[in-house]
């Protein structure tokens, strides 16, 4: 853990604290991608500052508690947090409803020259609405940035128009991405991340998120994730009474912690991972 590399880990962090967009970006490697669950496509450049920004108009109080320390593995940051605040968009619409949010969740960073390649949020992306968003996106802009979007799609669609990724190359991809994740089975490291998938691949960053985006029809995250749970499923099916507890699946299904495996875990199966144990479909 150098320390300028946790210098700017923590001023990330910071920046997030102190609800600043601009100091968020400028933590960012120029070519930096930043993947949030609540879309599902990667950020970069100042859609990062764009996207925050709009946390921080839905949720003028958000506040991040820290829940452990920064964490590093073969240049890979960990941190957990809380994530709190009371909307205050909706509050004026027809429901009058007024959203608070205590979501747990992690971060997960690459950083590269004392700058971030890559943020991995995970958190359960479900207890914030999407109307939320949707709102804001009909607002009149207060941004100090220009541009937003309103759907993924349309985000998707606007960073790849110049791309050089034609339909032929990107196939190709896609089943070298494959047949990496069922032959090596990278995803079994919490620290595995899309930095680490493209060197593998022998490609950019650019053209293996593009290749997931727009052909697998996820987010590396998602992708990942898909992965993980499926192993975990595995190892639940293969578990005896005495064998092996939640955690125990969890680290070895590759999540670095309980709380994020659990969330990932319902969000794609339905179910608690204690409710899987108990059900039939094991």
């Amino acid at each position: 853990m150098t320390k300028n590399a946790l210098a700017i880990v923590k001023q990330y962090l910071k920046s997030w604290i102190d609800h600043d967009p601009a100091k968020i970006w400028g933590c960012f490697h120029k070519n930096g991608v930043y993947i949030d669950p609540l879309i599902d496509t990667e950020l970069i450049g100042e859609q990062i500052a764009t996207h925050a920004e709009k946390y921080f108009t839905a949720f003028p109080n958000l506040s991040f508690e820290g829940v452990g320390s920064i964490s590093e593995s073969d240049g890979l940051y960990a941190v957990q947090w809380i994530m709190r605040g009371t909307s205050s968009v909706l509050e004026n619409t027809a429901s009058g409803k007024i959203i608070s949010i205590a979501i747990p969740g992690a971060d997960f960073m690459m950083i590269d020259q004392d700058k971030i390649l890559s943020v991995q949020a995970y958190y359960d992306h479900r207890a914030i609405p999407s109307s939320l968003f949707s709102i804001l996106d009909n607002k009149k802009s207060t941004s100090i940035l220009p541009g937003s979007y309103s759907r993924s799609e349309q985000m998707a669609k606007a960073k790849y128009s110049k791309s050089a990724l034609i339909p032929e190359k990107s196939n190709e991809i896609k089943l070298k991405i494959m047949r990496f994740m069922k032959n090596e089975k990278p995803y079994l490291g919490y620290d595995f991340s899309l930095l680490q998938l493209a060197n593998a691949l022998g490609q950019s960053t650019n053209h293996v998120s593009q290749t997931i985006n727009t052909e697998m029809k996820q987010n590396f995250n998602d992708m990942v994730n898909t992965y993980r749970i499926e192993a975990a499923k595995k190892l639940f099916q293969n578990r005896t009474d005495n064998q092996k507890s939640i955690l125990e699946v969890a680290f070895e299904a590759g999540f670095a912690s309980k709380s994020t495996f659990n969330i990932v875990f319902k969000k794609q199966t339905g179910m608690t991972p204690s409710q899987y144990i108990s059900s039939d479909l094991t």
